[in-house]
């Protein structure tokens, strides 16, 4: 019982600092992932007190770090996609002599790109499941 109340509360806390991270970067910056970094004081005191609260070791605390160093690494190139997209469609909307198809192209740019950060999403918080 105790290590699914762990679990479950490791889980929560994963999906709350990534949806957090995200819509709080969104919300300052206009853009997904350019809001506060994970070195932020901010960031780094919600971090201590998660390790805290699930009893993470030292060794534990260095893995998680360790991989979402890794997972911010490996989607860089897919969130600059990302970003690349939605300016080319906002300058497409902004074009009156735009065509459906082109929109429709840079629409599933967009799709795809969030296609992949969700499946890196849910891997990262697979992993850190078996960190935990």
């Amino acid at each position: 019982m105790k290590s699914a109340q762990k679990l479950l509360i490791a889980g929560a806390a994963i999906a709350g600092i990534l949806c957090g991270t995200s819509i709080t970067g969104w919300a300052e910056k206009g853009e997904w992932g350019e809001g506060p970094r994970m070195e932020s004081k901010e960031f780094t005191k919600h971090q201590k007190k998660m390790a805290k609260e699930l009893g993470l070791t030292e060794e534990q605390q260095k893995q998680m770090k360790e991989h979402r160093e890794q997972h911010r690494e490996k989607t860089k190139a897919t969130r600059d996609q990302l970003k690349t997209a939605r300016e080319a469609l906002k300058n497409e909307l902004d074009n009156p002599s735009t065509d459906a198809a082109t929109l429709d192209t840079l629409k599933q740019d967009i799709i795809s790109a969030q296609s992949t950060l969700l499946d890196e999403r849910i891997n990262m918080v697979q992993g850190m499941k078996k960190i935990l």
